[in-house]
């Protein structure tokens, strides 16, 4: 559960809401936005998240001192010892039963800027629940025993997923552009939903997709023989038969033909890898798959919209590697009036970073992450660093690729595959915890 829970009354939302956000860039985690999951009740959320908060923050003003809710939530947290009072607003009269206990005045303070009382709030919090895990603390960027870059993903929440108006805007937009189904289309979208609330802690992330080089490293080093090698087979694009199972190929071949340093591909990123082959290769190199919504909150980048550079075809930009104008040949669907200039992967980090630093998130090759699949799962999930179900038959995969349009590339896009799937679309990149 959350490290803190802000009980308010609805018309101060927007005072809550920026007072959540500078706890949680303090690296705490907050529960403030009482969307409830489909299924649950109202008393049963607030209660759950009441009790398995540390400490309950209580906005005292002119419209919460006369809320019936308010004062309860705050009744709890007085009674547990971890109540914390404020008043951003104004100056108010707090109800008798609460006025023995001394509220921050935060009435002139300002989000990023310096504030005395803010400041002895953090303290008093600090004190009574623990510091928090300060990404600010963190180095920006280390390098993984592998040798890969990695970058600081801030701890921090968003919303995961796509609400109903995108999901069946999606799902049309499959019929018409992809030529499925109407089953078909919702099928592969209605997972997307619904949008829910996820909190996620500070993590590295590698800056770049595993590339062949590194791991042909780890071969090297363990002797480590592939899905595909020991099955004798992977899923390739062959043109004109589009995706086939070709015997022969594996990462080291992706083509069965021309090994991948023999064509020029040290630098482009591993694929013809199972899930399995990219967990040994995290654990060798001290690391974990990323969980899926790590990887989505990664993606977004703190964007709210289709993509991580918005909601329109980028342009000029080069913005991912994706099927487009130099795949038309290939594919029947594609990002019309978008070059990226290559036909399949591309050497990693040959186009822009999203927002946080992250290089081919939305393209070059999907990725595995560390979760299994459920339909059911976004309606369930908790709030905090959700890790997907406990067992499945399928695993998650995310983020575009060379062979996906538009409707595929998108941040909530959700790919479910079986472990032992090996194609020359996907790869992976690892994540790392921060040390506690």
């Amino acid at each position: 559960m959350s490290d803190i829970f802000i009980s308010y009354a609805s018309e101060d939302r927007s005072c809550a809401k920026s007072l959540a956000h500078a706890l949680e860039r303090k690296g705490w985690s907050i529960w403030w936005d009482r969307r409830i999951p489909i299924g649950r009740s109202y008393d049963e959320v607030i209660e759950e998240a009441l009790d398995g908060s540390k400490a309950v923050v209580v906005v005292w003003t002119q419209t919460s001192v006369k809320s019936q809710w308010v004062k309860n939530e705050a009744r709890k947290g007085m009674r547990r010892g971890v109540l914390f009072p404020v008043m951003p607003l104004e100056e108010v009269k707090i109800p008798l039963e609460f006025e023995h206990l001394q509220a921050a005045h935060l009435m002139d303070w300002q989000p990023e800027q310096d504030h005395a009382g803010f400041d002895q709030f953090i303290d008093d919090l600090a004190h009574k629940i623990g510091a928090p895990v300060s990404a600010e603390a963190q180095p920006k960027q280390i390098i993984g025993k592998d040798g890969a870059s990695m970058v600081l993903i801030p701890a921090g929440s968003f919303l995961m997923g796509s609400t109903k108006d995108e999901v069946d805007r999606a799902i049309q937009d499959g019929v018409k552009e992809m030529g499925l189904d109407q089953q078909r289309s919702e099928v592969r979208i209605k997972p997307e939903f619904p949008q829910h609330k996820a909190h996620i802690d500070a993590f590295y992330l590698d800056k770049y997709e595993v590339t062949n080089q590194l791991f042909h490293e780890f071969v090297q080093q363990t002797g480590y023989r592939t899905t595909a090698e020991r099955e004798g087979s992977a899923w390739c694009f062959v043109e004109g038969k589009r995706w086939k199972e070709v015997k022969g190929a594996s990462w080291l071949k992706p083509e069965a033909g021309a090994t991948v340093f023999d064509s020029n591909r040290a630098k482009h990123p591993v694929v013809c890898v199972s899930w399995d082959d990219a967990q040994a290769y995290c654990q060798w190199a001290g690391k974990r798959l990323p969980t899926e919504a790590e990887f989505e909150y990664a993606l977004r980048a703190g964007s709210t919209t289709k993509y991580w550079w918005g909601d329109r075809n980028p342009g000029l930009r080069r913005v991912e590697n994706i099927a487009d104008e130099s795949g038309k040949h290939l594919f029947n669907t594609i990002m019309k009036d978008y070059n990226d200039g290559a036909v399949r992967t591309a050497p990693v980090g040959s186009y822009e970073a999203n927002p946080w630093g992250l290089h081919d998130m939305g393209g070059n090759v999907s990725e595995w992450t560390s979760d299994w699949y459920d339909k059911t799962y976004y309606g369930k999930s908790p709030e905090r660093n959700p890790k997907g179900p406990s067992s499945g038959e399928y695993r998650m995969i995310r983020g575009g690729s060379w062979s996906r349009g538009p409707i595929d590339v998108r941040s909530a896009f959700r790919i479910w595959v079986t472990p032992s799937t090996r194609s020359g679309r996907v790869g992976f990149r690892c994540a790392q915890d921060i040390p506690k």
